[in-house]
């Protein structure tokens, strides 16, 4: 008696977690249960009871373990002591003690002597069983006295025919799991009523539910998704999402709803339900490799619902799927109304049931998208005008059908008429006229089946899509950029091949729509074309507002594009590929704008791993760089052939190099045959990003291939012959003359010079060294003065000649700089690219310039590090630092790890002190103001060149003398 007030503590405590369902009954969640029995309740409640006090430790372990229930039942009748009976009867199985409820009296009959204490559990327990939904959950059978989670119902209407009642019905918050978070949840309840004694009622609901569930394993965006199916008592009941409402309700709308507000997306929405109906006339699941045939028999509008973006197809309860080699033909089931096919009518008075299959799904389609024609035409006026034109009498009946007798009704044929002469503005809506004339084929083997049907539909959505983004394409006046206009070829020769640039009766028997397509396909490619139409409204916003950019402006675009071609199989995109190169190459120059920059060079600003993903599958980054420079071969042609006569005489046949050439690092040797000349070639390839700049390339090629004309004598600079085209290679060959002493020798670089006399025996003498210094220093001081810029300097790029000098070490006093394929003008608007592509030569650019990367770079329009005379001094640094250690580059820097900012530490900290022991500590300064000349600051170019030669140059011409 003591623990009866805590019990009767407890009680109240239930109590008054009780939730109140539609039906005026009580259940608590076991949420709730779960916060209310804690261990510490739990064992306060044993310790008051008789549980025996070495028996609480493994109870209570039972109880928390999925004993709950049981616990708070047993704390409801004020029996909490009964819990050890029922954990002395578990056989040690492993089961938990909820998993045996619910009980009835007999089953309790162990557990409680007393009828009244069993009586009180049997009927105590229902409200704490109450049912917990989730999604995709299989048949469940409910007793007559399960408690449902449902805290509200209302009635919507009555299925026409009086197959079931429709409720929307609202879930408990902790009585589901369908969707995430705590909240209440709305579903559609249909319950079918078992009416007397038919016999039918379960085998019509089991029938239901083969198809809900078949269905559901498809996953198809277009068919409602059946939640569960539950069986109580009587009664047979299925869950579904709540939609917006009926195309019933959504054809009288005059305002439509703000996702189904364009006929394009009322278009998208019809090839998805279409694409629902052909999955269920054709069967297939992936997941489980079944084959099914099927058929609706009831498509009308009310039958179908919206949600969203979506059309769904619903209400199965005449639907049929069965094994495909027993057809799907059947005897009709006698609805009535104004969408059944002509062959559903009852072929005498004496009412014969007609055999009937999945073209007169098609037939009840067809009459829809009729009425979705007269909407789009003109609201729901026209929709009741069509519906009251067609009232006609049908043998005893009258009623608003699409046929009379063997023939189609007369109104509808008049309304199709109506759209028969295509114009500009109801283009669309003649094509969706033809589909519908399709559709609706008195004699079922006349009409189309589903598939094509789809396809049909499908091909006119996206059809008007592509139009759309067409139409935003031309009309741009504001901007003609070559890489959105090979955008715009791309999408045309992919929406040719796909079949949606022309009409369907034009559509070639090639075309990627030609042939069935399942519903991931289409929607792959739908959900594409409207990123793609997306991305081009985009541009075309952020360039009317003058958005600045700061990357490829088109770098989504053709990512979109990419994915689109990936559709298509590898022969059909090489084919692809192929027309886009001739349609380039075929394009007039003039469509676009004189100073029109491409922005391919942007991708320089990308990070690495998206300008390599580009086009990755489609149209690979290397395809974009082949029609562009295609493009450009056919640009330098047409610019070297109407050259004036005194360039033309810098122009050299790459024929009058012998061959075969001798490489020479990066360059080649061999000899001018006629005069009989040994040369160097150095090769200037050029990149996509030079495409608008065709005219500014052949200059700097020119001024690269004339400069040693205006630098004086003193300067060790090679005189150059010419200059050559490889279309084949893109690339140009500036052709330099080696000296008349050098015409029988074999150059060496001064890198092999150094590493084929490292030993102190054969390294040259300070005096050698410091020569070979100051003219360095000098020759990039006078270029530069001369107002270039060289990029290229490197031990690789300074040519000697030891064959005319006593030892090889000797020949380092007279260098000749050479590596001039990277040279500009140090003007702020000429155009740059970024570091060389050898790797070699990287290791001689400086830290912040590598930051570039390796890819074609507009640094003026990105505002980005350019090319300046401080990054020449830093490889100037990098020489003298060679030079001092009498050491390559990368046996200095071999055992040094790190980035390049961490490297020039480390030479800074421990190679220029060795560095001063050897050549004296002002040839270690002078190697430090090279390596440190670059500060960030934005310093002027002649401030520099002074900087340079206070610092290096004269300091160590002083000690050279």
């Amino acid at each position: 008696m003591a623990a009866l007030p805590l019990s009767l503590g407890i009680c109240q405590e239930l109590d008054a977690l009780e939730i109140e369902n539609f039906e005026q009954r009580y259940f608590i969640p076991f949420e709730k249960v779960q916060q209310l029995f804690t261990r510490e309740k739990v064992q306060t409640l044993l310790e008051t009871s008789d549980v025996k006090f070495y028996d609480r430790e493994d109870i209570t372990k039972a109880i928390l373990h999925r004993g709950r229930r049981v616990f708070a039942i047993l704390a409801s009748i004020h029996e909490i002591g009964a819990i050890t009976r029922f954990v002395e009867r578990d056989n040690l199985g492993g089961n938990h003690l909820d998993a045996r409820l619910p009980l009835d009296k007999a089953a309790l009959a162990p557990i409680f002597p007393q009828e009244k204490a069993r009586l009180n559990f049997v009927r105590k327990q229902w409200r704490f069983l109450a049912p917990c939904l989730q999604a995709d959950q299989t048949h469940r059978v409910f007793s007559e006295h399960t408690i449902l989670p449902f805290v509200s119902s209302k009635r919507l209407t009555n299925a026409d025919g009086a197959y079931g009642d429709i409720y929307q019905v609202t879930v408990e918050a902790f009585h589901h799991s369908i969707q995430p978070g705590r909240a209440q949840l709305d579903l559609i309840r249909k319950e079918i009523v078992r009416a007397g004694d038919e016999s039918n009622i379960e085998d019509d609901y089991d029938n239901e539910r083969h198809v809900l569930s078949s269905l559901r394993c498809l996953k198809h965006p277009s068919i409602v998704r059946l939640v569960t199916a539950y069986s109580k008592g009587d009664t047979y009941n299925f869950l579904f999402p709540v939609a917006d409402g009926d195309l019933k309700k959504l054809l009288s709308l005059e305002q439509r709803p703000s996702l189904l507000g364009s006929d394009q997306a009322i278009f998208d929405a019809l090839w998805s339900l279409s694409s629902a109906v052909e999955s269920i006339h054709s069967y297939f699941s992936r997941d489980f490799n079944v084959r099914q045939i099927g058929c609706h028999y009831d498509i009308k509008p009310g039958n179908i619902l919206y949600q969203g973006e979506r059309f769904l197809l619903s209400d199965f309860g005449l639907s049929r799927l069965r094994d495909d080699s027993e057809g799907s033909r059947s005897l009709y089931k006698g609805v009535e109304g104004s969408y059944i096919a002509p062959e559903c009518e009852p072929a005498s008075e004496g009412f014969e049931r007609a055999k009937i299959g999945r073209s007169s799904d098609v037939w009840s389609f067809g009459c829809f998208l009729s009425e979705i024609l007269a909407y789009l035409n003109g609201g729901p006026d026209d929709v009741k005008k069509f519906h009251t034109g067609r009232r006609a009498k049908q043998g005893p009946h009258w009623g608003h059908y699409f046929h009379v007798g063997n023939r189609l009704n007369p109104a509808v044929i008049e309304f199709l008429q109506s759209f028969d002469v295509r114009r500009p503005e109801n283009e669309d809506l003649h094509s969706l006229s033809g589909i519908v004339k399709a559709a609706l084929q008195i004699e079922p083997e006349k009409r189309f089946n589903a598939s094509v049907m789809t396809l049909r539909i499908f091909h006119l959505a996206q059809k008007n899509r592509f139009q759309t983004i067409c139409s935003l394409l031309d009309d741009r006046p504001y901007l003609k950029e070559f890489e959105l206009e090979m955008e715009y070829l791309r999408l045309k020769i992919w929406a040719e091949t796909v079949g949606i640039a022309s009409e369907w009766d034009e559509m070639p028997d090639t075309a990627w729509l030609s042939t069935p397509r399942n519903h991931e396909e289409l929607e792959k490619i739908q959900e594409g074309l409207k990123k793609c139409h997306g991305e081009v409204e985009s541009v075309k916003d952020d360039v009317k507002t003058n958005k600045p950019f700061t990357y490829n402006r088109y770098y989504h675009l053709q990512r979109t594009q990419d994915d689109l071609w990936d559709m298509q199989h590898a022969s059909i995109r090489k084919s692809m590929m192929s027309r886009l190169e001739d349609m380039v190459l075929n394009m007039n120059d003039e469509t676009l704008l004189p100073d029109s920059r491409a922005r391919l060079n942007e991708q320089a600003a990308l990070p690495y791993e998206l300008e390599s993903s580009l086009g990755a599958n489609g149209v690979p980054r290397a395809a974009y760089r082949r029609i562009i420079l295609l493009s450009m071969l056919k640009r330098i042609a047409s610019a070297l052939a109407h050259q004036k006569h005194a360039d033309q005489d810098l122009v050299l046949d790459k024929n009058s190099l012998s061959k075969p050439s001798i490489p020479y690092h990066c360059h080649s040797l061999s000899r001018l045959v006629g005069v009989d000349r040994k040369v160097l070639t150095e090769r200037m390839v050029y990149q996509e990003s030079w495409y608008p700049r065709v005219e500014e390339l052949l200059q700097r090629v020119k001024a690269i291939t004339s400069f040693r004309n205006n630098i004086p004598d003193v300067i060790p600079i090679l005189k150059s012959r010419g200059y050559y085209h490889d279309p084949s290679q893109h690339h140009f060959g500036i052709v330099y003359e080696l000296p008349s002493f050098a015409q029988d020798t074999h150059p060496m670089s001064l890198h092999d010079i150094i590493h084929q006399t490292e030993s102190r025996l054969h390294q040259p003498s300070l005096t050698m060294k410091f020569d070979l210094a100051i003219k360095l220093v000098d020759c990039v001081l006078s270029f530069h003065k001369a107002g270039w810029l060289h990029k290229n300097i490197c031990s690789f790029n300074l040519m000697c000649f030891p064959d005319v000098f006593p030892t090889k070490a000797a020949s380092i006093t007279h260098p000749w700089m050479i590596g001039f394929n990277y040279s500009r003008l140090n003007h702020k608007t000429a155009f740059t690219e970024g570091p060389g592509y050898e790797l070699a030569l990287q290791e001689y650019q400086h830290p912040e310039y590598l930051k570039v990367s390796s890819r074609d770079y507009s640094e003026k329009e990105h505002h980005a590090i350019r090319y300046r005379q401080e990054f020449d001094y830093y490889s100037v640094g990098l020489v003298l630092l060679e030079v001092g250690l009498w050491k390559s580059l990368s046996r200095i820097t071999k055992n040094i790890r790190g980035s390049p900012e961490e490297l020039l530490k480390r030479l800074l900290k421990d190679y220029i002190p060795v560095v001063k022991t050897h050549m004296g500590d002002f040839y270690g300064e002078a190697v430090t103001a090279c390596l440190t000349s670059y500060s960030g600051a934005n310093e002027e170019p002649n401030e520099a060149r002074k900087d340079f030669e206070s610092r290096v140059v004269n300091p160590i011409r002083e000690r050279s003398v």
